[in-house]
Parts: C-alpha cells; sequence; structure tokens
C-alpha cells in the first residue's frame, strides 16, 4: 500500500553567501481581517522558537494589546 498525503505541500528556498545563522524577508503584518492596516518590516524565520516577538514599533503601528509577559 502506498502513502498518498491528502494535504498540499509549500517549501520555502532562501540563498545565502555561506552558512545563515537567520533568515531575514520582507513581511506584511496585517490584522486578522483588516487588511487595509498593513504594515511592512523584515521578519526573521526562527524555526526552533516556542513563543513568538514583535517589536515595540509593530505593536505601535498596529494598535495591538500586548499580550502574555514582557521582559
Amino acid at each position: 500500500m502506498r502513502y498518498r498525503s491528502t494535504k498540499n505541500t509549500h517549501a520555502l528556498t532562501s540563498k545565502s553567501k555561506g552558512i545563515a545563522n537567520v533568515l531575514v524577508w520582507e513581511i506584511a503584518i496585517a490584522e486578522a481581517g483588516n487588511h487595509a492596516k498593513t504594515y511592512k518590516t523584515k521578519g526573521i524565520w526562527d524555526t526552533g522558537a516556542s513563543s513568538s516577538v514583535i517589536t515595540q514599533e509593530v505593536l505601535d503601528h498596529l494598535l495591538l494589546p500586548v499580550k502574555g509577559a514582557r521582559p
């Protein structure tokens, strides 16, 4: 019996000179359902993260409430 995935597969390819310790991409952040209030910035991919962090600048621009602990 062959296994056949029913889910779509997505992939990401990035090139760098040497070994990249972080992947930086141009991103757009928006409140769910409100794409008129989009904030463009640089984001990083951290595949080993156990939590999410955004800068105060992004919070201020999107008028997002702070949730959880802050260092």
